[in-house]
């Protein structure tokens, strides 16, 4: 009895801000066993279908959430060897060999 009401109440608080409208229940998957004569069973199953529901939340239930914003970062000017000449790259040290 105490864990019908604690997933009662637990129901209650995650659904308490939102509108529930069921448009079809769905179906649960026909099973059908038939005894084989080697002494196991055959079984066929029909998939069932899943409920059609339409869940509408209060907008002012819903908490506002601000993200923060991010600096703008400016790329570096890189100068980059090229590929069929000599090397024009900008270096900070001499270049060795």
């Amino acid at each position: 009895m105490r864990t019908m009401t604690i997933a009662a109440l637990l129901a209650a608080l995650a659904l308490g801000g939102c509108r529930v409208q069921v448009n079809d229940e769905g179906k649960l998957p026909d099973v059908e066993v038939k005894e084989s004569n080697d002494g196991g069973a055959t079984v066929n199953v029909k998939p069932g279908e899943l409920p059609d529901v339409d869940v509408k939340a209060d907008p002012s239930a819903v908490p506002e959430v601000d993200a923060p914003r991010l600096p703008d970062v400016k790329a570096p000017d890189i100068g980059l060897p090229k590929a069929n000449g000599p090397d024009t790259a900008r270096r900070d040290t001499a270049r060795r060999g």
